[in-house]
């Protein structure tokens, strides 16, 4: 499908969905002195305008253009914070991105300090993650963090254990981290609570292999956030059914079953190697079924090979931006299968070969789903097909459902 051909599935017209956005920043962490980087990825089926910043309520910046933040190594709009000209030690920012045509989204206020944070340095060796909880209590304000002293080496540091916390906001930062399981679980939350964060960055986090019953890596914490890190030997990575993520810049492979079940922005990650082996695994990349309507959520900048896995799967989406994702499925499982309440979907300059199905899709359920510059499914013509109710059972290329349209320029679609 060409830039000039997209395709747009649904009632309604794409200028009434709303933009899809989120920060491509931890909250809460310290900036110290310098310069920081701060900014957010937006995408909307008609392109965006603009997004405006406002630090602590004060005036309103205009960023225009996309550019690769030197932080992140990502491109977004970004504002530069410099710590050293401000008093106050807590700082608050706000967004709002505008698309071209269609509805605004208002982010934040997201908090950073400039110095807030409780580091703990650690020496070389082995420590138990319930030992180290008993003998650090994370800040009211910012991140606990451990992290190898100075002049200690990555791998000479590892994290191994069990542990269910109490919650606040908990970092490793440049160390290997091996997995334990009591019950299933390991690292999680005591409970739901919404301070219980953890932060994995620059880690190596190893699972247990394929036959352990359950490697959960954040079981119960509210939020999830991975950074330059690496994944491996996990039956399950990511999970939490009300856990939001922040993947970055991770590699994630040698993994059996799904990889995540958390969502919020996965930005430049590579993902290989999935295999179930003889297991009874269903495995899935993306499972987004859940009791709750997945929203605003964006994958970005994906590489993902040699894997025998479902893609996306589930149903209730409001918000869903999948763009330069670059996917290859292997095997009988289907590349995407989604399907019911389906709104504000967003698809562009990405390439996801496998079986692509929408199903129980109908006018009152479906809005805004527009596919540009893409190509989906196994073979020409690269679009996703159609499959009823009733068994499944094959009914047409889904450009040929009453709820589809193909519009050859985009002006046509704007009123």
């Amino acid at each position: 499908m060409s830039a000039e051909e997209p395709m747009q599935v649904g009632k309604a017209s794409i200028s009434d969905a709303s933009v899809i956005n989120r920060w491509n920043l931890v909250p809460d962490q310290s900036i110290g002195e310098g310069k920081f980087h701060v900014g957010l990825l937006a995408f909307h089926s008609y392109g965006m305008d603009r997004v405006e910043f406002s630090l602590n309520n004060g005036p309103w910046v205009t960023v225009t253009e996309k550019e690769i933040n030197p932080r992140t190594g990502t491109e977004e709009f970004f504002v530069t914070l410099d710590g050293s000209k401000y008093s106050e030690n807590e700082l608050q920012l706000k967004a709002v991105a505008y698309p071209k045509h269609g509805k605004t989204f208002a982010s934040g206020p997201i908090r950073l300090f400039k110095d807030a944070d409780q580091i703990v340095g650690l020496d070389a060796g082995t420590y138990n993650i319930g030992d180290l909880q008993k003998e650090n209590t994370p800040p009211h304000d910012g991140w606990l963090i451990f992290k190898p002293k100075p002049g200690v080496n990555k791998e000479d540091v590892v994290v191994t254990g069990t542990s269910r916390w109490w919650g606040g906001r908990v970092k490793f930062e440049n160390v290997k981290m091996e997995v334990g399981v009591t019950n299933g679980f390991a690292y999680g939350a005591r409970d739901r609570v919404d301070n219980s964060w953890f932060w994995f960055d620059k880690c190596l986090v190893e699972g247990n292999g394929r036959e352990v019953p359950g490697s959960w890596i954040n079981h119960n914490w509210n939020r999830t956030f991975a950074t330059d890190s690496e994944f491996t030997k996990h039956r399950i990575v990511f999970h939490g059914s009300t856990g939001l993520v922040l993947c970055r810049n991770c590699k994630i492979h040698d993994c059996y079953e799904d990889i995540f079940r958390s969502f919020g922005l996965i930005t430049g990650c590579e993902i290989f190697n999935i295999n179930r082996g003889d297991t009874q695994y269903h495995p899935d990349m993306f499972e987004l079924n859940s009791n709750y309507t997945q929203w605003n959520v964006i994958f970005h900048d994906l590489d993902i090979y040699n894997v025998e896995t479902q893609g996306w799967a589930g149903s209730n989406h409001n918000g869903i931006a999948i763009v330069d994702v670059n996917a290859r499925f292997q095997g009988t499982l289907n590349a995407m299968q989604v399907g019911g309440n389906m709104k504000n979907w967003f698809i562009q300059n990405s390439e996801i070969i496998g079986g692509v199905l929408f199903r129980r899709l109908d006018n009152q359920e479906t809005e805004n789903i527009v596919i540009r510059n893409s190509k989906l499914g196994y073979q020409e013509p690269f679009k996703p097909s159609l499959y009823e109710v009733e068994g499944y059972a094959r009914n047409a290329p889904a450009d040929q459902h009453p709820a589809v349209e193909i519009y050859d320029e985009m002006v046509d679609v704007k009123k």
